[in-house]
């Protein structure tokens, strides 16, 4: 994670994939499965759809196995956009370890070549690798570059804001919606990163739709940034979050002209379809199979609480300090910092008590006695 936000502030774009852990043992969906690098706020984090082999997007959907977020921990929006992953194929080699490996995807080409299909939100970061390269093209042929190169902020936008969404998924599921690199490019050519901040830079006009097949796909024009979906014609002006002087879910960056925070009061009222509908308080509340889940921010802190498997689980911010409580497998755990302090304290599996922190300058350990040789 750290290195993708080094790359980012370098100005290197960073595709990743979301992850395979969407579902659960017993097959219902499952949450907070994003993979590291994929929490990453400044990466690309791409989930797999699947487009069921047709050029219409109306029976896409995201894939079951695609990791869902919110990250884990740190609980960052997660997936970005999702893009096709799902059973694509691709020329392979004879000796290549996955060839040998993936018995039911062999295929053969038309002049009898050896293909392969894979499935996964790895092959969707490929994918989306690709449109970000055509992206880049794009701006370049526009003569747009030699003025400022497109940062790794905006092309994340782009991807949003031209993305179409899937039905029935949730925004910790799609993110934005299915990458749309038509629309994506048509930014790209329309934007000049040279102009001044705050300035209107689209010189050329953007359709706001794109066709696919015979029909016509309006862009959900939304932006996943931090726990907020910002609405609107963000991406006409040049702001300072699209430059690369500020992360990904940097605090306190956008104001009532800009965007419209339409999601950072959410209430996921149905288990089943999570409708989402709009509330007075700044949370997100859920449920998945029985568990209580709340994903969100109070007064800049962000705050995950939950039960899993019968265990209680909080994490999130408070003043600046990080917390976490709960239960893992009958035992108490809490780990965070209070004024600056390391603490933590909680019962092994053999039910041994442990303290650690800091108290005053000083390091705490209590508990058990521990066997000889164990340090």
């Amino acid at each position: 994670m750290q290195g993708v936000e080094k790359a980012s502030a370098a100005g290197l774009i960073v595709v990743t994939s979301a992850g395979n852990f969407g579902q659960q043992k017993n097959g219902d969906e499952g949450y907070t499965g994003i993979t590291s690098p994929g929490n990453a706020p400044s990466a690309i984090t791409v989930g797999a759809a699947d487009t069921f082999n047709t050029t219409s997007r109306a029976d896409d959907r995201v894939a079951p196995y695609s990791s869902r977020g919110p990250s884990w921990f740190d609980a960052f929006a997660k997936p970005d956009v999702i893009a096709p992953g799902h059973q694509l194929v691709a020329d392979t080699a004879l000796d290549s370890y996955l060839y040998r490996l993936m018995l039911t995807g062999r295929m053969n080409g038309v002049k009898g070549q050896p293909l392969l299909a894979l499935s996964g939100s790895s092959m969707a970061a490929g994918v989306t690798s690709g449109v970000v390269a055509l992206i880049v093209d794009a701006h370049n042929k526009a003569d747009y570059y030699r003025q400022k190169a497109l940062t790794p902020n905006l092309v994340k936008a782009m991807l949003e804001f031209s993305a179409i969404p899937v039905v029935d998924a949730d925004y910790l599921t799609q993110g934005a919606g299915e990458v749309n690199a038509a629309g994506a490019i048509a930014l790209a050519s329309a934007i000049d990163t040279g102009a001044r901040p705050n300035a209107y830079w689209v010189h050329t006009s953007v359709p706001g739709f794109t066709v696919i097949g015979s029909h016509t796909l309006a862009w959900g024009k939304r932006i996943i940034y931090g726990g907020n979906v910002l609405t609107g014609d963000l991406l006409y002006v040049n702001k300072p979050v699209w430059s690369g002087n500020l992360a990904w879910d940097t605090n306190s960056v956008w104001d009532s002209s800009v965007a419209t925070l339409l999601a950072s009061n959410i209430v996921w009222a149905d288990a089943a379809t999570w409708a989402a509908e709009i509330v007075s308080a700044d949370r997100v509340v859920g449920q998945i199979d029985g568990d209580n889940i709340v994903w969100g921010t109070a007064d800049g802190d962000n705050i995950v609480w939950g039960t899993m498997d019968g265990d209680n689980i909080v994490w999130g911010t408070m003043d600046g300090d990080n917390i976490v409580w709960g239960t893992w497998d009958g035992d108490n755990i809490v780990w965070g910092t209070s004024d600056g302090d390391n603490i933590v304290w909680g019962t092994s599996t053999d039910g041994d008590n442990i303290v650690w922190g800091t108290s005053v300058g000083n390091n705490v350990l209590g508990g058990a006695a521990l066997p000889p040789g164990i340090f």
